[in-house]
């Protein structure tokens, strides 16, 4: 049995309530160990079948990388020529010898390659898709291109089509170890997040349900012998409050019996594989979790109070909007790959209500933004079909709307007449263009395009319906090179805008992981207020400024807040409070993830007889 009390003390980023291990009866004899191997800077990487080794991006130089797990030791083998080009999604193959990865390259385009892994022998084998797995054989490479599953063979990267897709993808796809099937995820309807698990026949095509009904499963992947498969999911879980994992055991591709529960509510798992001794390797946020904060503010004393912790345990990036009425906080809960949650938070009574959505956070800000009825609110990300736009939701029910549908469209803002407006552009340094959408009859205007470079983001509109702010750069948010920042405003109408205030802006190298500027307007339209971070010999700071509508120089509210890392901030109808999102940290760490292994917790081999107890009474069966 696992018990709660020793693991309790070793799981930083576990949430551990009434941990109990329901394995089979003749479970191994040793207790099973749960521990942190390293930190990493890489969630979409694997870990080699020996457990020594871990293939991973670097995500501040664009490198391809093999971390030495007993060593510490980082060994690249890719680096890009440009800025803009990276690899994602390595995996070694079954030797050890080989990794397949996905290349992106300067236009968005995506390659399928295979390098050996002391560096040599880079090969494309297809262009586009996406790396899931290698073959047990080691002769082909499994991954999704087109939105099908295809094996693509390492020899002369010929494809072969195992299933069609219409517009549904799995999150993930592995080979069993025998290589007969391939298990994956699928979403069951376009309009609800729901998966469930299914096996497919390499050879005959034949799909078979293996775990089934209420929840979001996601396959994580086969136990070294094949006998049983490892998922996990939030099945008997209230909305946002993360996901367990389970084990179901698998013969002749049918499921025997019900999944047993191995642990409850592990927090942001990211499956890195099995070694080929059973320990099992996955990664979570690391250090201490995202909080909700309130302070006061004195925009006359250009002052701020103390930050208060509101709310813990958010997710790695959250945004905060105050709703008109200044009663509630609405704020983001990401649970990547996973459609989010959105909670409204009662400021008099502190309850939260979760609407859980069907739109995924797409990487940086949410864009919250209520509408100036306080009836629904304004989001940016993907939908269950993989197209991202802008999205309306209904602040009662979670219904979601799409509003705008593009690859390149983001940062949405309401206008005084109930039109949206937001950020378009055709692509990598095109033209950028402020348009706004008549929510009723679909039509567009320019209000206002800026030549490239132009990098608009952070959208506001001023709270008399005159003004519309945002943050212009000459850099993407997700570069990594030193950029120049500048405030911005405009006409919410329509013209030319000005530049307020040009700023100093850390690149996201140094940052780390990406917090940039975050700005709110105050009550009475005449300033804006904005925070920027700071990193100074590695300690983390956040400082908040005004600057007047009309120009001038940037006022400093106060001093800096120091070992803070703001995301979003917004500013109380009043005036006389702040809300921000962010996180406390001594100092910036090089790697914000975290790697564990849990050893020695597979049920024992010998047979179904031994089969162990059901779950947890709680717990929600299918």
């Amino acid at each position: 049995m696992l018990h709660s009390h020793s693991l309790t003390r070793l799981l930083p980023c576990v949430l551990l309530s009434g941990l109990t291990f329901v394995a089979a009866a003749k479970a191994q004899e040793e207790e099973p160990k749960h521990h942190r191997v390293a930190g990493i800077r890489d969630v979409t990487g694997s870990v080699s079948s020996d457990g020594r080794y871990y293939a991973f991006t670097n995500w501040q130089t664009g490198q391809l990388g093999i971390k030495d797990l007993t060593t510490g030791e980082d060994r690249y083998i890719v680096t890009p020529e440009s800025g803009d080009e990276y690899p994602y999604a390595a995996r070694f193959a079954p030797d050890g010898r080989r990794i397949a990865y996905t290349w992106t390259n300067e236009d968005g385009s995506a390659e399928l390659r295979v390098i050996n892994a002391d560096g040599t022998g880079v090969r494309t084998l297809h262009r586009g898709g996406r790396t899931h797995g290698w073959s047990p054989d080691g002769n082909h490479v499994l991954a999704v291109v087109d939105g099908s599953a295809v094996l693509v063979s390492v020899s002369d990267g010929s494809i072969k089509v195992l299933k069609t897709s219409d517009w549904r993808f799995p999150l993930e796809m592995r080979f069993s170890p025998d290589g007969r099937y391939i298990a994956y995820d699928l979403p069951l309807r376009e309009d609800w997040p729901e998966r469930d698990i299914f096996l497919l026949g390499v050879d005959e095509g034949r799909e078979i349900p293996i775990v089934e009904g209420p929840g979001i499963d996601r396959v994580l992947d086969w136990t070294p012998d094949g006998r049983w498969l490892l998922f996990d999911s939030d099945r008997g879980l209230p909305p946002g409050a993360g996901r367990r994992s389970w084990l179901i055991e698998v013969a002749d591709g049918r499921p025997i019996g019900e999944p047993v529960l191995v642990e409850p509510e592990i927090q942001a798992i990211r499956g890195l594989g099995f070694s080929h001794d059973g320990a099992y390797y996955y990664c979570c946020a690391g250090g201490e979790p995202t909080s909700l904060y309130l302070a006061a503010l004195d925009l006359e004393t250009d002052e701020h109070g103390a930050p208060k912790m509101i709310t813990s345990r958010l997710p790695w990036v959250s945004d905060v909007k105050w709703s008109p009425d200044g009663r509630s906080l609405a704020y983001a809960r990401h649970s990547w790959p996973f459609p989010s949650t959105l909670g409204i938070r009662s400021v008099e009574t502190g309850e939260e209500r979760r609407l859980p959505l069907t739109i995924k956070w797409a990487g940086g800000s949410f864009g919250l933004r209520w509408s100036p009825d306080g009836r629904s609110l304004l989001v940016q990300g993907t939908d269950l079909k993989a197209r991202r736009g802008i999205y309306q939701i209904d602040a009662r029910t979670g219904t979601t709307t799409p509003v705008a549908q593009n690859c390149c469209v983001r940062w949405p803002a309401w206008s005084p007449e109930g039109d949206v407006v937001f950020v378009s552009w055709e692509g990598s340094g095109d033209t950028v263009r402020v348009l706004a959408r008549d929510l009723e009859t679909g039509d567009e205007r320019e209000l206002h395009r800026m030549a490239p470079p132009a990098y608009l983001s952070q959208l506001a509109a001023s709270p008399d319906g005159q003004w519309l702010a945002f943050f212009w750069s000459d850099v993407p948010a997700w570069s990594f090179e030193q950029g120049q920042w500048a405030l911005r405003i405009m006409p919410i109408g329509g013209g030319e805008s000005r530049e307020l205030a040009r700023l100093s802006v850390q690149a996201r190298r140094i940052l780390k992981w990406g917090a940039f500027p975050s700005l709110d307007w105050s009550p009475d339209s005449r300033h804006l207020i904005y925070a920027i971070n700071t990193v100074t010999d590695g300690q983390p700071a956040v400082t908040l400024w005004r600057i007047a509508t009309e120009g001038g120089e940037p006022q400093s509210l106060g001093p800096a807040i120091e070992g803070l890392q703001l995301l979003s901030l917004s500013i109380h109808p009043d005036g006389r409070q702040i809300a921000f999102t962010g996180k406390y940290l001594d100092e910036i760490p090089e790697a914000f993830e975290e790697m564990w292994v849990l050893e020695g917790f597979l049920p024992a081999s010998e047979g179904r007889e031994s089969a162990g107890r059901e779950p947890n009474s709680g717990s929600k069966q299918r």
